[in-house]
């Protein structure tokens, strides 16, 4: 653990007590993310924010705040509604725990983070004293995923200068109880940054005029510095990496799209599974895979397919040739980073043959991408820089 405030100046006093002078001591910091589950982009975007606050001299706690849907008791829950469900939750059951043990480990090694925080604890009291608080980056306010309205991803109840940075909605429109919720929960904020347009949209349809949109923290660490903590490579030959964890429209038509992307390239399909069940549509299947393992695959992958925002985000961020499926909900979130850096042509349904175009196959030129992502880089150092004071 890095030593981040130290006193460099001592005295005696009248009365014989020393004094000590913390001379460039940092300013704390507490951040409140979806950080966790069976998510790679949770878990790295986490990681990322720790460095960056980091990067601008502050001395960052990742708040470990545990929703009830990640909660062992939430598991419980969904499985207990019908005795199918119950024998499914079973079989599921020392899966659910192995991926725990695996993700909350690797938060837990790369990161500050506090004791664990459950919805039913006293927020105000187990909450990490700091003198500012962020909320940002993944969904932190999307109602849909979060399952209803979290007053904790709001630091309700909590005193002090409060800041959002690059904070995720996934959604482009609320219903009143939701707008009604927000409105009166951001009134508090000193400082609002979102990741998407979309999302500052919202805001301004709220009120809130002055809304910054700055890039995710995945794409604040570059390839060199992602590497340091990927697995050394897991597979030996060329291939593809389909990273498509959720929000599928259609399956089964999306990996006829990518077995002929794979032969055009000559390259092997390989797939990821959080259980012992092995994906039967790709020639390699990578069982219980770690955020490391994660990282390692997309590091090497001759080619990615992903349908997911932090998919098609390190897709970017490590310069590689890839193809993004629209996913059935939450789109702008991988709309939104495409276009700010010009690959909206690299969109794809992803149902048809025909959409296998020389454009898809085609090598990306990362030059104008990457002069983007340092541009945004450095907003986003300026504006946390100018934010935390």
């Amino acid at each position: 653990m890095l030593e981040y405030n130290k006193c460099v100046k001592m005295s005696v006093n009248n009365n014989g007590f020393i004094n000590q002078e913390c001379i460039g001591s940092k300013k704390k910091t507490a951040f409140i993310t979806v950080h966790v589950g069976e998510n790679f982009g949770s878990a790295l975007q986490a990681i990322a924010t720790q460095r960056v606050l980091e990067q601008v001299d502050t001395e960052p706690t990742l708040i470990n705040y545990i929703p009830p849907r990640v909660t062992f008791s939430g598991f419980l829950k969904r499985g207990l509604k019908s005795p199918k469900d119950i024998v499914c939750m079973l079989l599921k059951l020392p899966c659910f725990l192995k991926n725990k043990k695996i993700f909350e480990s690797f938060v837990k090694k790369h990161s500050n983070i506090s004791v664990p925080i459950y919805k039913g604890d006293d927020f105000t009291k187990k909450c990490p004293k700091a003198d500012c608080y962020i909320t940002g980056s993944d969904q932190v306010w999307n109602f849909v995923y979060n399952e209803g309205f979290d007053e904790h991803y709001f630091f309700q109840g909590i005193h002090g200068r409060k800041i959002s940075y690059a904070a995720s909605m996934g959604m482009t429109e609320l219903n009143e109880d939701e707008k009604q919720c927000m409105t009166q929960s951001l009134k508090d904020y000193d400082y609002l940054s979102v990741r998407e347009e979309s999302g500052r949209e919202v805001l301004s349809g709220l009120g809130f005029d002055d809304v910054q949109v700055l890039i995710d923290p995945t794409l604040m660490l570059d390839k060199d510095e992602w590497a340091k903590y990927a697995s050394p490579r897991l597979i030996d030959k060329p291939y593809l990496f389909v990273y498509m964890p959720y929000n599928a429209s259609d399956e089964e038509a999306h990996y006829k799209v990518i077995r002929q992307i794979a032969a055009k390239k000559s390259l092997k399909i390989v797939s990821f599974s959080l259980t012992y069940l092995k994906d039967n549509r790709a020639d390699i299947t990578l069982h219980y895979p770690s955020p490391a393992d994660f990282l390692s695959l997309m590091l090497y992958a001759d080619y990615i397919l992903t349908n997911s925002f932090h998919g098609t985000a390190f897709s970017i961020n490590l310069n590689k040739d890839f193809a993004a499926i629209k996913p059935n909900k939450f789109e702008s979130r991988i709309t939104n980073i495409l276009t700010t850096v010009s690959l909206m042509d690299r969109l794809v349904n992803g149902l048809l043959a025909s959409e296998v175009t020389d454009k898809i196959l085609s090598t990306i030129n990362y030059d104008k991408v990457n002069a983007v992502l340092d541009q945004k880089r450095s907003e986003a150092i300026e504006y946390l820089k100018s934010v935390i004071k």
